[in-house]
């Protein structure tokens, strides 16, 4: 087949082209240690890349999730030893407040100290994230606690807050509000750590805090019971002396009849007696000897006083003033051990987040060597064989300058030359 010039030139530097294309993209390479990524270079090793990007994105997502929940958590366990530490402050101060030899001054100081504390405590159970979002309202974006005529109460919802950490691990990264700090154990129940700390301050009030829950009578006395409209139950510990017993009335204002009745009953086992005042109002007690009344309880609101008591005249000894009575969930003993109930219930809610951060951390190690393995394995693909790719572009251009010589002499040769 014959060969025009024209042809031949056309054909020759298309070939030095796609030399030179190839000289190129190999210095490239060279320049940047990667390989070429265009599926046309390698469709095997194009496909592998992908997966792995594909998954390295996935551990990525995961890390970040990670990241957050360990932020929240680092959070939630701060706000919680925060709290901590203002109950055991408040536990300090409940024990300085059982000092009946305390001045008016000395409790009401205490007691403003308490408030504050009260207050710190409402703005630690509203914290939020990084993100803006409460601590511990649940899966609720609005505040987690508000004040009410009743107290502090919970309005977010019983959900956790979760993170998914990897294909398979999905978990809690905090508490909510209602188990925090509404559910604090006390005497087999649950009770709310605010309520606690209402409980607290009001026993300081001077009036609380002059009131006995225990009075011992000689013989005789007049018992005033604190009642209204509302029916409600109160209940008391006889000590007498023929014996202890616990009786409980249902009492509304001017209706001492049901408690008369209920101790008249159990006259025997105690040796008190009772009877309805003149006035048909108040509780007369009799008895022959010494006798105790204790553990006064109301069933509507233990933070009001129960009542009074006033000692009579009884064989010739004088009466004496009315004593304030309170319920014994607002003595000073009992006030120390819930305050005490609410310490251990932070401590024990601050080790179940604490659990959280630790598998968290873990998940992170996990995450991180994942994405180490990941990044080998890319490198592997991506990074070029140096050495590999000096020879292969020194081969290049030896050709191409062998072929470009090669080009040039048949070009100059003249149909003279061919005739000699």
């Amino acid at each position: 087949m014959t060969v025009s010039n024209q042809l031949f030139t056309d054909l020759a530097t298309r070939s030095f082209s796609r030399v030179q294309a190839k000289v190129s993209d190999l210095q490239a390479q060279i320049s940047s240690g990667k390989n070429d990524p265009r599926a046309s270079a390698d469709q095997m090793r194009a496909s592998q890349l992908s997966a792995l990007k594909e998954e390295r994105a996935a551990l990525d997502h995961f890390t970040n999730a990670a990241d957050q929940a360990a932020s929240r958590i680092s959070l939630s366990d701060q706000a919680i030893g925060d709290a901590a530490t203002i109950m055991r402050r408040l536990t300090e101060l409940a024990i300085q407040a059982g000092n009946s030899t305390l001045p008016a001054e000395g409790i009401q100081g205490i007691r403003a100290e308490a408030q504050t504390l009260r207050t710190s405590l409402v703005e630690i159970a509203n914290r939020t994230d990084a993100l803006g979002q409460p601590l511990f309202a649940g899966y609720s974006a609005a505040p987690a606690f508000v004040e009410t005529n009743d107290g502090v109460q919970y309005v977010g919802d019983g959900g956790r807050p979760s993170q998914r950490l990897s294909e398979t691990l999905t978990m809690a990264v905090g508490l909510n509000g209602d188990e925090l700090f509404m559910t604090a154990p006390l005497a087999g129940d649950r009770t709310s750590v605010f309520g606690i700390v209402d409980k607290l301050v009001d026993s300081m009030d001077t009036t609380m805090y002059e009131a006995d829950d225990a009075v011992a009578v000689t013989g005789r006395g007049k018992l005033v019971l604190d009642a209204d409209r509302t029916t409600k139950t109160i209940s008391m510990t006889i000590n007498g002396p023929e014996g202890s017993v616990d009786i409980e009335a249902e009492l509304v204002a001017g209706l001492p009849q049901p408690m008369v009745d209920v101790i008249n009953a159990h006259s025997a086992t105690t040796g008190v007696t009772a009877e309805v005042s003149a006035d048909g109002k108040d509780i007369i007690l009799n008895s022959e000897s010494e006798f105790e009344l204790a553990n006064f309880k109301r069933s509507d609101n233990p933070q009001r006083p129960i009542g009074s008591f006033q000692q009579l005249e009884f064989r010739g000894q004088p009466g004496k003033n009315p004593i304030l009575l309170k319920a014994v969930t607002m003595s000073s003993d009992a006030m120390l051990l819930q305050v005490q109930a609410a310490v251990g219930h932070f401590a024990a809610m601050r080790a179940e987040v604490g659990a959280m951060g630790a598998t968290v951390d873990a998940q992170q190690e996990a995450l991180d060597f994942r994405q180490l393995r990941i990044d080998e394995a890319v490198a592997g693909l991506e990074d070029l064989d140096i050495a590999k790719a000096v020879t292969e572009l020194q081969t290049l251009l030896l050709t191409r300058d062998a072929s470009q010589q090669t080009y040039v002499k048949i070009t100059q040769t003249s149909l003279f030359d061919f005739l000699r």
